[in-house]
């Protein structure tokens, strides 16, 4: 089994994949950082910050095993939807939805880690400043000016290229989405679980 995950801009994917894949059984895909790592990515398109083609992000997946994968931040694309399809088998595309105000109510209240970059929020009881509870990092928590600057430019590029990838990959696939309320990151990832469990029968 493949599992997608996928979602709108700021709605907590790779804050919650760790859960959902150890739910599943399943070993995290990280797609962002398969890309970071690769060396010609990050010399031609990060450093730049160009748009990563798509034949470049198939280049880097092809060096991968997809099956028994939770696959975050991946597809993002039309063009990724039908390379996930042609690649893998009992795929299953798990999307994380929720409204516009509480994407705007999670920018505002989260909190990262400087150095490992772990998301955290203000409605988990924590400050900025705090340490980072990772283990082997203990660095201190920030508040990311920028996500506030980025928030409409995600919005356009979600409207415009993944919202179209989703309704390609519900068309052909059976997607089940979960959508998020205003809550904690501590709450939603209990009430993720719960949804995953009458999903699948655990």
């Amino acid at each position: 089994m493949t599992v997608s995950l996928i979602g709108r801009y700021w709605v907590g994917k790779s804050t919650y994949a760790e859960d959902i894949a150890n739910l599943l059984g399943l070993s995290i895909l990280s797609i962002r950082k398969c890309l970071h790592e690769d060396p010609i990515i990050k010399q031609k398109f990060i450093s730049g910050n160009v748009l990563i083609p798509d034949s470049e992000v198939f280049r880097v997946l092809n060096k991968q095993n997809l099956s028994w994968k939770l696959i975050d931040w991946f597809p993002r694309t039309i063009g990724q939807a039908e390379y996930l399809v042609e690649n893998t088998k009992n795929l299953l595309i798990l999307v994380l939805d929720t409204d516009d105000e509480t994407i705007e109510n999670r920018i505002n209240n989260r909190l990262n880690c400087e150095t490992c970059l772990t998301p955290y929020s203000i409605w988990d009881g924590l400050s900025e400043w705090d340490k980072c509870t990772q283990k082997g990092c203990w660095w201190v928590l920030i508040k990311r000016i920028e996500d506030v600057f980025l928030y409409e430019e995600r919005k356009k590029s979600f409207l415009k290229d993944t919202k179209p990838a989703i309704e390609y990959m519900n068309d052909i696939h059976k997607t089940q989405t979960i959508y998020l309320p205003n809550m904690s990151i501590a709450q939603t990832k209990e009430y993720i679980k719960d949804h995953l469990k009458f999903l699948f029968n655990l």
